[in-house]
C-alpha cells in the first residue's frame, strides 16, 4: 500500500499552518502516523530549534 502524497499550496503563513493541522488530523484519522509520531517529530523540531 501506497501512503498518499500532498501538494499544498498556500498564500499565507496562517493557510500553511491550518493546511498543516488538517493534513496531520486526516494521517492521525488514517492511521499514516500515530501520536507518538507526532510527539518525536515535536522533540526533534525543539532540538533542531535549540541547536546554536
Amino acid at each position: 500500500m501506497t501512503k498518499p502524497t500532498f501538494s499544498i499550496l498556500v498564500d499565507t503563513e496562517e493557510n500553511t499552518s491550518l493546511a498543516i493541522q488538517q493534513l496531520t488530523q486526516i494521517a492521525l484519522e488514517e492511521d499514516i502516523i500515530t501520536q507518538e509520531d507526532l510527539e518525536k517529530m515535536d522533540e526533534e523540531k525543539r532540538w533542531l530549534l535549540n541547536v546554536p
